[in-house]
């Protein structure tokens, strides 16, 4: 956890900022006075704005092969591959169904997901 102190006397503004799980809190002693906090506001929503990716499983008609991906936008993702605009892997062996996905707000813990279930064995 980052703490940090914010202590502005010219505003009348004193905080701790937080991040805790990827998130940032902040914790208020007072109300800025002036048209800082509309600055403070937009500053806390681009710091804290939270980030979409997913984890994602696709397969062809007869369930036979699968890919595992990791995407920042699902719909254009499933799409892409769906449509065959994407060459590699998933034209070749026509995985063009959604079978799984996961959302992630850390790309850390999306990857690190991602690379578990690609280490996951293929029995039959």
């Amino acid at each position: 956890m980052i703490d940090d102190e914010i202590d502005d006397s010219k505003s009348n503004f004193a905080g701790v900022l937080h991040t805790f799980g990827g998130s940032l809190v902040i914790s208020l002693r007072s109300i800025p006075r002036d048209d800082r906090w509309e600055k403070l506001t937009l500053f806390f929503f681009f710091m804290s704005h939270n980030h979409n990716y997913y984890v994602y499983m696709m397969t062809n008609r007869h369930k036979n092969v699968l890919y595992v991906g990791l995407t920042n936008s699902l719909g254009r993702r499933v799409y892409e591959h769906a449509n065959g605009l994407i060459k590699g892997f998933t034209k070749k062996y026509n995985c063009h169904f959604l079978i799984y996905y996961e959302h992630f707000s850390d790309i850390n813990l999306a990857i690190r997901w991602e690379k578990q279930i690609k280490n996951w064995r293929r029995e039959k």
